[in-house]
């Protein structure tokens, strides 16, 4: 893939987090739930390190993409699959907040790896699926918080 259109996918990338980051922290602001609104914000930060990642590699800086690819692989527990993800209102509990976070970072993980599907193969493509590996991880992390807050009260 041309030099170009993995720019423009990087941009596209940067966007998306920033649209993510904006979401989770809007959204943390209109919850009632503690519980939902620190989870929330935690969620932002992450956002807000991937759009970070993103910007270093435009400027060329891979570094980071190597200590990601030594991490241990990730698990996915699978409970996003069986949930619906409503829209997010100021009575949304811990369970939907969760429940929305794990469908997000499920469609940014499939939009890394479609990315990396779509660059040649090389750094692009490499930082690429790491990113895709990072939204495993969190959607893990999320899933990991409902199966100790919510899976437990059953």
């Amino acid at each position: 893939m041309a030099e170009q259109n993995v720019r423009e996918l990087i941009e596209r990338a940067i966007n998306m987090e920033e649209n993510s980051f904006n979401l989770y922290t809007s959204a943390s602001r209109r919850v009632k739930d503690p519980g939902a609104r620190t989870g929330l914000l935690e969620m932002a930060a992450e956002e807000k390190k991937h759009k970070e990642k993103l910007q270093k590699m435009l400027a060329g800086d891979l570094a980071w993409a190597v200590s990601v690819g030594r991490r241990a692989k990730v698990k996915d527990l699978q409970i996003g699959e069986a949930l619906e993800a409503k829209p997010l209102t100021e009575t949304s509990d811990l369970q939907e907040v969760l429940a929305f976070a794990i469908k997000r970072e499920q469609q940014s993980g499939a939009f890394y790896a479609q990315m990396a599907a779509l660059t040649d193969s090389g750094p692009a493509r490499d930082t690429f699926e790491m990113l895709a590996k990072e939204e495993v991880r969190h959607k893990e992390y999320v899933e990991s918080i409902f199966e100790q807050d919510i899976y437990q009260d059953f």
